[in-house]
């Protein structure tokens, strides 16, 4: 991710990462709106089924969305907005931002704090600023003009030179007609590894990586606004994210530290 100080799009990379991060606290404060406890008629959690499995939309997704696109737009009318729930508004700046306002609504649907804002800008195709924040426990992580991670989590990238030695999380796809390719890769990185742990939530996973709970996250059919933020904060981190294939053809994405994406790479690849 660069820390440069180009000024295509009409902003310096400062501007935009100083962007992302007031966006971020403002989808925060939405979803916290909505599921603070004693929340009451209109201002209580609403559940919609999107219709794969553990594919929710909750009328926190809406607002934080709202919240984030707002002043986004506010700032910068002519940036190009990939968002989960609104899809792709058109710009003309060259910045592109991936919105996912609220990652992991199952886990937050079902009680769990592993939820998470996303928020990425690139410009011109190449990562700038990057956020995710969790707003269960207003834990955060940032890009910063200087190259630099902010926040108050520590950064600490786990880079066991061994699979037996690593605990790896996988992505689950919502839609049931990529769980094959899920499971064949499921069936050829668990026996290999220490430990195989299910997160629910992209952001939130590659937030751990970063932070060192996890050694890697592993995905299949991901979404860029549920993983382009987190693989920013693992690069900016000292780690590595890399894309191989399974034998089938299928793209795998891993995020880890450069010994061990190379294992993983070489073990999904093989």
């Amino acid at each position: 991710m660069s820390s440069s100080s180009g000024s295509e799009g009409g902003a310096d990379d400062g501007e935009l990462h100083a962007l992302a991060l007031e966006a971020a606290v403002a989808g925060v404060t939405a979803i916290r709106a909505l599921v603070a406890g004693g929340a009451t008629g209109d201002d209580r959690l609403a559940v919609a089924d999107k219709g794969g499995v553990e594919d929710f939309v909750t009328n926190a997704d809406l607002a934080a969305e709202e919240a984030i696109t707002s002043v986004i737009r506010t700032a910068r009318p002519d940036d190009e907005i990939i968002a989960e729930e609104s899809g792709v508004s058109c710009g003309t700046s060259g910045v592109r931002w991936y919105v996912d306002p609220l990652d992991g609504t199952a886990n937050l649907v079902a009680g769990r704090p592993d939820y998470a804002v996303s928020i990425a800008a690139h410009r011109q195709g190449r990562p700038v600023a990057a956020v995710v924040y969790r707003p269960a426990d207003l834990c955060w992580l940032a890009s910063s003009a200087n190259g630099e991670l902010r926040g108050n989590l520590r950064p600490t990238i786990n880079d066991p030179d061994r699979l037996s030695a690593a605990t790896v999380s996988l992505s689950r796809p919502h839609d049931p007609g990529r769980h094959a390719e899920a499971m064949r890769l499921r069936e050829v990185l668990t026996p290999l590894v220490a430990t195989e742990r299910r997160v629910g939530s992209a952001a939130c996973a590659l937030l751990e990586v970063v932070t060192g709970r996890l050694d890697a996250y592993v995905s299949v059919d991901i979404p860029a606004w549920d993983t382009a933020a987190g693989h920013g904060l693992v690069e900016l981190a000292g780690g590595t994210v890399a894309v191989t294939r399974l034998s089938s053809g299928t793209p795998v994405t891993i995020a880890a530290g450069p010994r061990l994406a190379a294992l993983l790479a070489a073990a999904v690849g093989g």
